[in-house]
């Protein structure tokens, strides 16, 4: 009778330190899992921004290139390609069909705005039609585009009639926070999106 007493507390205690190295266990995939998806958003957030930051930056040299009357030509093709860049970033979570939609819009974008900056008026209610539909394959607010364009359209007005002011710096300083913000809402959306469809 002792012995079946003894190897039944055995067997309880067997099965407790059973149970507890499964939850350890669990535990363990659980904090590897959300470390893992952490890691993965981080280092998209910050591709989304690094390419958000040229964008910025690359248009504005080629309104200093065009108000300056230098060679427009490679920064224009740089800016470009930063837009397949941005298509190709966007197009590994929202897929190729994604990704293709989103690069055709911003070189829309980009070549459109070509027009404002040469004084075509009629190209206005294109560019921020375009916008509206970017930012509907982006996934971000269509304020925040409209501000984008509004900054830059500011920029554009502020480098054309002096290149170097105070005011013209303050405007880039603000662009390049609302693109950065753009991006980050941008990322934040994928992120939940992705974490949904992960744990469905």
């Amino acid at each position: 009778m002792y012995i079946l007493v003894y190897f039944a507390h055995a067997l309880v205690h067997f099965v407790h330190i059973l149970f507890m190295w499964k939850l350890i266990a669990s535990l363990i995939v659980v904090v590897l899992v959300i470390g893992y998806w952490h890691h993965k958003v981080f280092a998209f957030t910050s591709a989304s921004r690094k390419l958000w930051t040229d964008h910025v930056i690359w248009t504005r040299e080629y309104m200093n290139a065009v108000a300056t009357k230098r060679e427009s030509k490679f920064v224009l093709e740089r800016l470009l390609k930063n837009q397949d860049d941005l298509g190709q970033l966007y197009g590994r979570v929202y897929g190729s069909d994604g990704g293709i939609l989103i690069r055709l819009l911003l070189r829309e974008h980009i070549q459109v705005a070509t027009r404002v900056i040469a004084g075509d008026t009629t190209a206005l209610p294109i560019w921020y039609a375009n916008g509206d539909r970017l930012a509907d394959a982006l996934g971000c607010d269509r304020a925040m585009m409209k501000e984008h364009l509004d900054l830059t359209a500011a920029e554009w007005s502020s480098t054309n009639s002096n290149a170097v002011s105070y005011n013209n710096i303050s405007i880039f300083d603000t662009i390049l926070g609302s693109a950065l913000d753009m991006s980050d809402m941008i990322a934040r959306r994928i992120s939940y999106t992705r974490l949904a469809i992960l744990y469905s």
